[in-house]
C-alpha cells in the first residue's frame, strides 16, 4: 500500500556516521524506509524533493544547526506538515514546529512517537 509505505518514510541528519548507522539499522529493522545524510544543506535538498512522515535531525550540524534546517524544511511546502524531532536541541524550541528528542534514543520510546505506528499499532 502506497499510503502505508509513505507512513514509513523517515528522513536522518546526524553528522555522526555512527549515530546516522545506528538510527537506520534500528528504524530499518521495524519496517522504516530511512534515508540518511549527514549535513543541513542535503537535508532541506532531500525534503524538498521527497515527501517523509517524519525528520530525526541532530541539533549539531556542521555548517546549518538543526533548528536552521528545521526551520527551512518547514518552509518547504512539501514537508511543511511533517513530524520533526531535533536532537540534543536547546530547551527554547518553537514546539509548534519541532518536537525535542534527547540522546540516547530509546528505540521504544521514538516508535511510540512516529506515525505509523500511532496509526497501525504495529
Amino acid at each position: 500500500d502506497q499510503n502505508l509505505e509513505l507512513k514509513r518514510r523517515i528522513l536522518i541528519v546526524d553528522p555522526n556516521v555512527f549515530h546516522l548507522k545506528l538510527l537506520h539499522d534500528n528504524l530499518s529493522r521495524i519496517g522504516h524506509i530511512c534515508t540518511v545524510t549527514t549535513n543541513g544543506y542535503e537535508a532541506i535538498e532531500l525534503a524538498s524533493n521527497e515527501l517523509y512522515s517524519a525528520i530525526i535531525i541532530e541539533f549539531s550540524l556542521p555548517l546549518m544547526n538543526g533548528l536552521e534546517t528545521a526551520l527551512a524544511i518547514k518552509e518547504n511546502h512539501l514537508n511543511n506538515e511533517t513530524l520533526i524531532f531535533l536532537l540534543n536541541s536547546p530547551d527554547a524550541l518553537p514546539l509548534n514546529l519541532v518536537k525535542r528528542l534527547d540522546k540516547p534514543i530509546y528505540l521504544g520510546n521514538l516508535r511510540s512517537l512516529l506515525p505509523v505506528h500511532k496509526a497501525t499499532n504495529i
